[in-house]
């Protein structure tokens, strides 16, 4: 059996190729810090495929163990539109569950991505891979 050619993010080159069985697009791995804070590292690829098992996991961390958790997205290999959509999403349903959702680890192609959405506003603050912090969007007054 011939084994697919894989793009570097692990997404198979050419459209009717089959992933291989190890393939796993995402995997979330779910710690308690000392602090109490619960920490979810992201591992994999943020598409659409990752919205529905990504959320329902955040209101599960968000409703049971904390009121705030941190997303570590430092081993993201991939993310589209759906992605980010999904990160706004989670934010959304931690605020409508009485908790906030801070991003962390964020490529530098990420936090373009939200900036230049005007997503990165809705996650407050958000800590860069540099380790600064803030928000990663335009305020209004700035043109470019």
């Amino acid at each position: 059996m011939n084994e697919p050619t894989l793009r570097p993010s692990g997404r198979p080159a050419g459209g009717a190729e089959t992933l291989p069985p190890s393939w796993v697009p995402l995997q979330v791995i779910v710690q308690v810090g000392s602090d109490g804070m619960t920490v979810l590292s992201i591992r994999g690829e943020l598409d659409i495929a990752a919205e529905r098992p990504l959320r329902e996991l955040v209101g599960v961390v968000i409703s049971r163990d904390t009121p705030n958790a941190l997303l570590d997205l430092s081993d993201v290999t991939f993310c589209d539109t759906s992605g980010l959509q999904a990160l706004y999403l989670c934010g959304e349903d931690a605020r409508a569950l009485g908790g906030t959702l801070v991003l962390t680890g964020l490529p530098e192609r990420m936090l373009w991505l939200l900036k230049i959405s005007g997503l990165g506003c809705a996650f407050t603050p958000v800590v860069r891979a540099s380790g600064r912090s803030g928000p990663p969007c335009r305020p209004s007054s700035d043109r470019e």
